[in-house]
C-alpha cells in the first residue's frame, strides 16, 4: 500500500493472483492461493499477521469469488477434467 506521496505504507506479502478482492469490511484483502492443484480463498488481513483460510476445499478450482456487503463469501468453482484422444489413419 502506498501513500497519495507514493511512499510505502505497509508491504503485504500476498501470492501473484489476478484475483484480489478486498473484504466486506475492509480490513483484508482475499486472494485465490492453488496448492497441490486445489485452489481456496486466502484472507491477509491489512493490520498485518498470518493469512486466513476462508475456504477449506480438497478437490477443484476457483475459477473467481467476492464478498457480499453483507460478508457473505461468494465463489464459483470448476472441476478440471482431461481427455485425450488418438486418431490412427485419418483420411
Amino acid at each position: 500500500m502506498r501513500s497519495s506521496d507514493g511512499s510505502i505504507i505497509k508491504f503485504l506479502d500476498i501470492p501473484n493472483t489476478n484475483s484480489l478482492k478486498w473484504t466486506a469490511d475492509g480490513r483484508g484483502i482475499s486472494y485465490i492461493r492453488n496448492i497441490d492443484g486445489v485452489s481456496n480463498i486466502w484472507t491477509q488481513p491489512i493490520a498485518g499477521g498470518t493469512p486466513v483460510q476462508e475456504t477449506k476445499f480438497n478437490s477443484d478450482n476457483n475459477l473467481n469469488f467476492d464478498w457480499s456487503r453483507t460478508g457473505v463469501l461468494v465463489c464459483s468453482r470448476s472441476e478440471r477434467t482431461r481427455d485425450v484422444v488418438l486418431i490412427r489413419n485419418f483420411r
